[in-house]
C-alpha cells in the first residue's frame, strides 16, 4: 500500500502505513465524534466524515457516516469546538467514505457520490475485502451516471469503468497462466445468477480448452455480498473456489 499525506489548516498530520491510523486536521477525509450539539441533540456521539473546506462563518460540513445501507444521508456544518477528531486505521476510513457514497447514490447524488467514493478508494488498503467492494460499488455507481445522463463525456467514463474494472480483476489477469491471454472484462449474465455480475471470462478458443457449449472457458466474478473474487463454472454457475480451483 501506498502511503498517503494530508496537508491542511491545523493539528496533527501524519502519513500513515497498514494498519496505522489516519491522523489529519478539519479537512475533507477526516473523521469526527459529534458533541455539545444543543440544536440537534440526537447526532451527538455520531460519527460523520468532513467532506469540505470550512465555510467563511468557520463552520465545518460534516455527513454522517451510515452504519447500516438503509441510513439516508444526514448532513450538518458544525464548529470544530464541537468536533472531535478520531484517527482510525484506513481500512476503516475507507468502509466509512464507501457507506457516506452508497449513502448519496441513494438520494440520487450521484456527482458527490463519485466524490466520496475517489476519498474511499484513497484510503482503502491495496487488496483489501474494502477495495474490492468500493472498486464494485463506484463501477455500479458510473453506470447509474450514463443512465442518468450526468456524464459530460462518455468516452471518459467509459475509460473509467475500464480502468476500476482492471483494478477489480487485478488479481485474476496477472496470475502467471493467464498473462497474455484474452481476458474480457464486462457486467453481464451468468449463470445461477438473476443480476448482471461484475465478471472476467477468458473465451473459449481453440487454445483454451474447446468446448462448444461455452463461451468462457473460465470465468471469474466478484460477489459483492462474499466481497471478493470467485471462480465460477462457466455453464452452471457454482463456486469453484470452494474446491480449491481459484485461490
Amino acid at each position: 500500500m501506498s502511503n498517503i499525506g494530508v496537508e491542511g489548516r491545523a493539528g496533527t498530520r501524519e502519513v500513515f502505513h497498514e494498519s496505522e491510523a489516519v491522523r489529519i486536521g478539519f479537512e475533507r477525509g477526516a473523521m469526527v465524534r459529534i458533541h455539545g450539539l444543543k440544536s440537534k441533540p440526537e447526532l451527538n456521539d455520531k460519527i460523520a466524515v468532513i467532506t469540505g473546506e470550512p465555510a467563511e462563518n468557520g463552520r465545518i460540513p460534516c455527513t454522517i457516516a451510515p452504519v447500516v445501507s438503509t441510513e439516508e444521508v444526514v448532513r450538518i456544518s458544525a464548529k470544530d469546538d464541537n468536533l472531535e477528531l478520531v484517527p482510525h486505521p484506513p481500512d476503516i476510513m475507507a468502509t466509512a467514505w464507501n457507506n457516506v457514497a452508497l449513502a448519496l447514490k441513494r438520494s440520487d447524488a450521484l456527482v458527490e457520490a463519485n466524490g466520496a467514493f475517489v476519498t474511499a478508494h484513497n484510503y482503502a488498503p491495496s487488496g483489501s475485502p474494502i477495495q474490492l467492494n468500493i472498486l464494485g460499488n463506484w463501477i455500479k455507481l458510473c453506470a447509474a451516471m450514463k443512465t442518468a445522463g450526468l456524464a459530460a463525456d462518455e468516452s471518459a467514463l467509459e475509460s473509467k469503468v475500464s480502468s476500476l474494472m482492471g483494478q477489480l480483476f487485478e488479481r485474476v489477469t496477472s496470475r502467471p497462466e493467464l498473462r497474455g491471454v484474452d481476458c474480457v472484462l464486462a457486467a453481464d449474465f451468468v449463470p445461477g445468477y438473476r443480476q448482471r455480475q461484475l465478471m472476467c471470462g477468458i473465451p473459449n478458443t481453440v487454445d483454451a480448452q474447446p468446448d462448444a457449449r461455452n463461451k468462457w472457458a473460465r470465468l471469474f466474478i466478484f460477489d459483492q455480498d462474499l466481497g471478493k473474487l470467485i471462480e465460477v463454472n462457466p455453464r452452471t454457475g457454482a463456486d469453484l473456489s470452494k474446491s480449491g480451483a481459484a485461490h
